[in-house]
This record gives structure tokens, C-alpha cells and sequence, in this order.
């Protein structure tokens, strides 16, 4: 993943709540240590596919529309969003 540094991108993000990596327009990642909540404004509709990192297990993913989107983890444990 070629992405950068994008935390700025997240809205709502409390103090080490979420870390976002981004190709802005293309692709993120955002990774959750502990469960919690943030916004993410995209340009264009994508898909969030949710990775387990603790069970190494893709899971749950869901379709995003343009614009702002809230994104929660399915669980309290480590994940990451993959969107695209």
C-alpha cells in the first residue's frame, strides 16, 4: 500500500483513536486499536471491507456512498478498514 500519513482526513477522532493511511481518491486504511467511531468524507462511492487483525480474518464489508460516511469497527479489538 503506497499510501501516506492521512489523519487529518478523519473527522470526530478522539486522541489515538483511529490512524488513517491514504491514496486520497483511491484508497485508505484506518486502523482501530479499541473499537470507537470516525467520519470519512469521500469523493466518489466505495467499498469498506473490515480486516480482523488479531484473528487475521477478513469480515463484514459494506458499500460507502460519496460524501460523509461514519465508520465504527465491528468489535473492540484490532481491525482495519480497507476502503477502495
Amino acid at each position: 500500500f503506497a499510501g501516506e500519513p492521512a489523519n487529518h482526513l478523519l473527522q470526530n477522532r478522539e486522541e489515538n483513536e483511529a490512524y488513517c493511511r491514504a491514496i486520497p481518491g483511491e484508497e485508505y486504511i484506518i486502523y482501530f486499536p479499541q473499537g470507537g467511531e470516525v467520519a470519512l468524507n469521500l469523493p466518489v462511492a466505495a467499498q469498506l471491507n473490515w480486516v480482523s487483525v488479531l484473528g487475521n480474518q477478513w469480515q463484514e464489508s459494506e458499500d460507502l456512498a460519496e460524501g460523509l460516511n461514519t465508520i465504527a469497527p465491528p468489535g473492540d479489538d484490532h481491525y482495519l478498514a480497507v476502503i477502495r
